[in-house]
């Protein structure tokens, strides 16, 4: 486990969740989980993220938490096959 200061925590996935998608939002220091190794389960990446989200959700602002959680949701929509994104609906 790797330990650091809150507000380490907070500017790093700022930035991640701003400025990267949300795979990107691993450990700061080793990069666990590989999300995009084909040996991790999608089980457990959505265990992860639930988890990182609980923890994210105290330390982030309030629009930085909600962004991450648009992006875990278009992230878990994208998984599903029959999911198309609709060309008339603007964002």
């Amino acid at each position: 486990i790797h330990r650091c200061c809150k507000e380490c925590v907070k500017n790093y996935f700022t930035i991640q969740i701003k400025d990267k998608t949300i795979n990107d939002c691993t450990c700061p220091f080793c990069k666990m989980p590989e999300i995009h190794n084909q040996d991790i389960s999608e089980d457990e990446v959505l265990e992860y993220f639930y988890n990182l989200d609980i923890l994210l959700k105290g330390i982030l602002e309030p629009n930085v938490h909600e962004l991450f959680q648009r992006k875990l949701r278009d992230r878990t929509l994208m998984q599903d096959p029959n999911f198309k994104w609709c060309a008339q609906v603007r964002f």
